[in-house]
């Protein structure tokens, strides 16, 4: 191999790897196991996550509204039209398939475990398969196993607010 055919070769692979880095990145991501998130730093996206369950898990319905709502982005609850949805569609649906989620302390699924959960002593603990970014970057989405399907994981979209935290928009894990 002559040197100008090796800087070409060196070359494209280089000019691949930054230009399909993304993509590919997302495509490893897949194919590696889920990893469970048990404690997220504070206003992370996992973490963000983790509140949206933790608040489905509440018995107290009107506490655990009061815990849910502040984590829907404005954008997507701004209205009292839109927040009605949020309150009569996707929370009642996540209440009732909150343990499809959770995993209990020896990393099983909270439904169909052998000893079931108690959503009050039961940490929100869940795994996360991958994520994926949209709308350059404010967006993310957050797949997580659930017990119901395990091949095709739940998302879970967050948007960025204009203070940069991480909010639910457009539904989660419904």
């Amino acid at each position: 191999m002559n040197g100008r055919h090796c800087c070409l070769t060196v070359a494209t692979v280089l000019s691949c790897f930054i230009f399909l880095a993304p993509a590919g990145c997302q495509k490893i991501q897949k194919m590696l196991p889920a990893t469970t998130v048990d404690t997220p730093d504070k206003e992370s996206p996992e973490w963000v996550v983790q509140q949206v369950l933790k608040a489905a898990m509440d018995p107290n319905e009107p506490r655990a509204w009061a815990a849910y709502r502040q984590f829907l982005h404005p954008k997507g609850a701004s209205t009292p039209r839109a927040l009605a949805g949020w309150r009569s569609n996707n929370f009642p649906t996540l209440r009732r398939k909150w343990d499809l989620f959770v995993v209990n302390d020896d990393g099983d699924h909270c439904r169909g475990a052998a000893t079931k959960c108690d959503p009050t002593k039961t940490k929100p603990h869940y795994k996360k398969d991958y994520d994926a970014e949209y709308n350059d970057g404010r967006g993310l989405k957050i797949f997580v196993v659930n017990k119901g399907n395990p091949d095709y994981p739940t998302p879970c979209n967050l948007l960025k607010t204009n203070d940069g935290k991480w909010r639910v928009h457009m539904g989660c894990l419904n």
